[in-house]
């Protein structure tokens, strides 16, 4: 369930809003919206604090890396996912901190990714 935040001008759509996310100790995850032609799209973008760590995806379809995405620096948006619990946002993102330093997020259609130890991502 993704909320619009304005509405488009003309065929162009308003930049991206913030609306929800967490972070770990060392990623941050943010859903942004996306206003295009009346339909709203949510986007979960997670990034480590590394260059060329970042990943997205839209509630259905495929993830995907962003290889020229900033560090963020430290992660503070959101409240603080801990270890052994669950973040989702409707039933288009869930995620899960099952150890210290591993994250699995996925949409409604099971694609999605892992973080590892060593903030690497694997895209599923």
């Amino acid at each position: 369930m993704a909320l619009a935040t304005g509405t488009a001008v003309g065929n162009q759509p308003l930049p991206p809003q913030a609306i929800a996310g967490f972070h770990t100790r060392t990623i941050e995850c943010i859903v942004y919206d996306y206003l295009y032609d009346e339909l709203v799209k949510g986007e979960l973008i997670c990034n480590v604090n590394a260059p060329g760590r970042a990943v997205s995806m839209m509630s259905s379809g495929r993830a995907q890396r962003l290889p020229h995405a900033e560090p963020v620096g430290e992660p503070t948006y959101g409240s603080l996912l801990r270890v052994g619990k669950s973040w989702r946002f409707g039933r288009a993102f869930a995620c899960t901190r099952m150890r210290a330093q591993t994250l699995t997020c996925a949409n409604r259609l099971a694609h999605g990714w892992v973080f590892d130890v060593r903030g690497r991502v694997r895209l599923f």
